[in-house]
């Protein structure tokens, strides 16, 4: 080559690297990688050496390494029979708005929350004839349309089931709503129908299809109709009918299923392949393509935009380029995937025949294991050299180190002296100091080991932590031998002789003052200040006498893990957490932070994490704030125990991501990739029982007297991890507070009283946020009549007739006895009389009763009549007593006073001692007593108010 000409250097694009681009994709990498001269020649050369390359393999398939690396970042999960559903044969997926997931199977209809199946079939529901489900249709409005074989078209509202007449057969292919809410049904054996809202089924003809060989059917509320039948699919355009069949490039005359993807490409599953119209016409994807079967059942899409495609052998999940991402022929309950479905949460639903229902949803937790690279999935330590690299201890297989996505293990045949390692720590001169079960303490320097055995200190053989402060102090807690300082060959011991009061040391911590913490096994925590320790126990507040971890966070407050929960020690007070339920009560290993405020614990049970501010601050009292996100087997996790004992169980590394240790394999959580809150559960009263007996109606909610005991069962509709539900419930009218957040599911009121109630329940998730669209029931229970204000109305009024009556009655009978004892009087009748006169006269004319200090014997006295005929003429003559007889006098004389003009601005307190009374309370009772109405109420009377 001479000196003048230009050499163009570029790599050939591998074709493992080239699997993920697609045509689009690869276009795109050429233009970059060919020179500008010969860039269309050079492509072409490229595509036809790729393309020869391949044959008869799909262009750019993934590795099989890749495949299997992509799946196993998917959670799976699978319900059977043994599990609650009514059959493990699926044929239809279906969410509805209300969040419930609807299975179809072969055994009848079944409704899931995430916690327990709900079937219907024909044993329990009437309008159910035949229990074979086959299609499934959530419809806009919330409701469902319910496809049979052989027991027609039922549809599901609030709470009711009903059959859909007017089909000219009862055997139910697909169903399928257009943009307009209409909806299109296919029958097995008598074509296809059209059902407008409010109107009968109308059957729809389609000239070239005969009516029992129509299979799916696709539309999108306009002009424009996909009908998919065993000779082909069929477009209708603006009334302009396409015919499309293996002639004419589709993949199969046969079409199973249509799908419609979020680009608006159809998507046509036929016995023999699968095909995509688009704008560019039709392409075709078979079994050599990357497929796990050319008989595609069912599509599905993910939050990706992937289709994720059924057939009879699995599931192939494929890029919108093309590019097969992952194929799911093995792990899946059951071969042929009748069914899939994407939940709104993005999980994916995947039905198949004879296998039950599986549940995939993408890992939030990466965990690695010997499969990755690693010598054993046992780990017990973790920490981050000063080059970002990871270094990982196990229990018996020696140790490991991530650096540049590369594994590389080293033990006893690389000069480590033990392979049981359980601490390691960095300094910053680079060197890795390890801590082993059986060999002490040793060093990889420069790539070679070195040994610190017991007679170069005062360690014993088994290190349990290791810890730098901030002066480069090496600290080296262990099992016996206390705790130890090193540093430039020299030690120090602390023991039990130096203050501590246990030599079993398992965490190491330095606070911003530069005391050191140091958390042991049974003797609670020590902390070293000006050079003398003082130890902290459960009697000083601590929560358990193991300290696992020693956290100090940038406000010096330290947090403790323990084998009695969390501690947290601030201005020398213990905080302890017991009155919340849940993991904070549990062993904690190990506490980290991460960067947006949450703390991060380790526990036999999994890995939780929860806002730090919500523990720090007056939230702590308050259980119904503080919510800890578990992260289990449905997080990804291979094992929920984690392991700790050792120092550091666990790290931050620098790029925020925190590492954990398992008993199977190395947890990796990026916190910062867990994505947006989860929105909160969906939350249902699902049965309501009064007196034991279930109410039918939904919204019945007046019951009659006796009604006393109340039974609700709830639930929360989510799929992910439903037994961290946590729910809330009150009764309004018996309860003025929410009731302590539990995961029970039910709750029962007994000896209720008569009046209104109202039953609410609320839920939280994993993220802790409460659903405030709290479910609610609204109910009355009525009283017996002896219960209500009428009742009580009455018996007063009764009680008052008879306290009147009986006062009446014993003044007659009173009276009588009076009578009966004048019998024997000498009094004649013509004396009576004479008395009587001469006693008008004296009352009208002289007006003894204005007398207030007037008495039987005065009035005796004034007139010479003795006392016992004058008592005898007014009991006889008036029927009163002498009281009552002289007060009827002076009543009327107060009424001529307030009949008098020149009297009506007199006070009726002067009116009634003028009149003769020396009370007023006399004058007033006396007065109604003979008027009916009070001395102000006659007065008012006489004045027209």
């Amino acid at each position: 080559m001479s000196s003048g000409e230009t050499c163009y250097c570029f790599p050939l694009p591998r074709l493992d690297m080239a699997a993920g681009f697609g045509y689009k994709g690869l276009n795109m990498l050429l233009e970059k990688a060919s020179p500008p001269k010969f860039s269309k020649l050079f492509k072409a050369i490229i595509l036809l050496l790729l393309i020869g390359s391949r044959a008869p393999q799909r262009l750019f398939p993934v590795a099989a390494a890749e495949l299997k690396t992509e799946y196993e970042r998917w959670v799976q999960r699978t319900w059977t029979t043994e599990n609650g559903l009514p059959q493990n044969t699926i044929y239809a997926l279906a969410q509805t708005n209300d969040g419930y997931l609807w299975i179809g199977s072969e055994g009848g209809l079944a409704r899931f929350d995430g916690f327990h199946f709900t079937v219907f079939n024909r044993s329990n529901t009437r309008a159910i004839m035949k229990n074979s489900v086959t299609s499934l249709c959530p419809d806009r409005d919330g409701s469902l349309w319910i496809g049979t074989f052989g027991g027609g078209l039922l549809h599901f509202r609030d709470g009711l089931f009903s059959r859909i007449e007017g089909l000219g057969s009862d055997s139910i292919w697909s169903i399928s709503q257009d943009g307009a809410g209409n909806l299109w049904v296919v029958t097995i054996d008598n074509g296809m129908y059209f059902l407008e809202k409010g109107k009968f089924p109308a059957l729809v003809i389609v000239d070239g299809i005969a009516e029992n060989r129509i299979t799916a059917i696709n539309g999108d509320g306009g002009d424009n109709i996909w009908i998919g039948s065993r000779d082909g699919l069929v477009s209708i355009k603006k009334g302009k009918k396409k015919l499309y069949t293996s002639r004419n490039g589709l993949a199969g005359d046969y079409v199973y299923c249509l799908f419609e993807d979020s680009r608006e490409n159809l998507w046509v599953g036929t016995t023999t392949g699968l095909s995509c119209i688009d704008i560019n016409g039709i392409r075709n994807f078979f079994k050599a393509d990357g497929l796990t079967d050319n008989l595609v059942r069912s599509i599905g899409q993910d939050t990706l935009d992937r289709l994720w495609v059924g057939t009879e052998k699995g599931v192939t999940i494929m890029e919108q380029d093309d590019a097969v991402v992952c194929a799911i022929p093995q792990n899946l309950a059951g071969d042929s995937v009748m069914a899939i479905c994407r939940d709104r949460e993005g999980d994916m639903w995947v039905g198949t025949s004879a296998g039950g229902l599986n549940f995939l949803k993408k890992n939030e937790v990466r965990v690695f294991s010997t499969e990755d690279g690693l010598s054993a999935p046992h780990i017990q330590s973790i920490c981050e050299d000063g080059r970002g690299r990871l270094w990982v201890g196990t229990r018996d297989q020696g140790l490991n180190l991530l650096s540049g996505g590369q594994w590389r293990s080293f033990s006893r045949g690389d000069g480590l002296p033990s392979d049981a390692i359980t601490s390691l720590v960095a300094d910053r001169q680079g060197r890795l100091w390890i801590g082993t079960r059986d060999a002490g303490l040793q060093c990889l320097d420069q790539g070679r080991f070195s040994s610190f055995l017991p007679n170069k200190g005062h360690a014993k053989d088994a290190i349990l932590s290791l810890f730098i402060d901030r002066d480069d102090n090496l600290w080296i807690g262990s099992d016996g031998g206390g705790l130890n300082r090193f540093r430039d060959g020299t030690w120090k011991h602390h023991g039990l002789a130096g203050g501590l009061k246990s030599e079993v040391i398992i965490a190491v911590n330095q606070d911003r003052q530069g005391n050191i913490w140091a958390g042991s096994s049974g003797g609670g925590l020590h902390v070293l200040r000006k050079g003398a320790w003082r130890q902290y126990t459960t009697a000083d507040g601590l929560a358990g006498d193991t300290v696992y971890s020693v956290n100090i966070d940038e406000s010096n407050n330290v947090w403790l893990g323990t084998n009695g929960g969390l501690s947290l020690l601030r201005n020398e007070n213990f905080t302890n957490f017991r009155e919340i339920p849940g993991p904070l009560n549990g062993t904690i290993l190990q506490i980290l932070e991460d960067d947006s405020g949450y703390l991060w614990m380790s526990s036999p049970a999994g890995i939780f994490r929860v806002r730090k501010s919500a523990l720090a601050g007056s939230a702590a009292s308050a259980g119904d704030l503080i919510h800890c996100r578990m992260f289990t087997e449905m997080a990804g996790l291979k094992s929920t125990v984690c392991t700790g004992g050792f120092q550091p169980a666990g790290c931050k590394s620098r790029d925020g991501r925190l590492w954990f240790p398992t008993q199977k394999g190395l947890v990796m959580i990026d916190p910062k990739t867990l994505g947006s809150v989860p929105r909160p559960p969906a939350v249902c009263i699902e049965t309501v029982r009064a007196n034991t007996l279930p109410i039918g109606t939904p919204g019945l909610g007046l019951f009659p007297a006796g009604t006393d005991r109340f039974d609700f069962i709830y639930t929360a509709i989510h799929f992910t991890d439903p037994q961290q539900i946590e729910f809330s419930t009150r009764l309004e009218g018996l309860e003025n507070k929410w009731s302590r957040p539990e995961k029970q599911r039910s709750r029962n009121f007994t000896g209720l009283a008569p009046g209104h109630y109202l039953f609410q329940v609320k839920a939280r998730g994993q993220a802790g946020i409460w659903n405030e669209s709290a479910d609610r029931f609204s109910f009355t229970i009525r009283p017996y009549f002896h219960q209500t204000v009428w009742f009580y109305i009455l018996i007063l009024a009764g009680i008052a007739a008879l306290a009147a009556g009986l006062f009446f009655f014993r003044q007659r009978k009173a009276l009588r006895q009076k009578l009966d004892k004048y019998k024997l009087s000498t009094l004649s009748a013509d004396k009576k009389q004479e008395i009587l006169l001469y006693l008008k006269k004296t009352m009208e004319k002289d007006k003894v009763y204005l007398d207030p200090d007037l008495t039987l014997t005065k009035l005796a006295e004034s007139t010479a009549i003795p006392a016992k005929h004058l008592s005898q003429i007014i009991n006889e003559q008036y029927e009163l007593n002498f009281n009552d007889f002289i007060n009827r006098y002076r009543v009327d004389e107060a009424k001529r006073k307030l009949l008098d003009p020149a009297a009506k601005d007199f006070k009726l307190l002067r009116i009634a001692f003028e009149a003769g009374f020396n009370s007023k309370s006399v004058f007033n009772i006396a007065f109604k007593k003979n008027t009916g109405v009070s001395p102000s109420e006659f007065r008012r009377l006489l004045n027209g108010d």
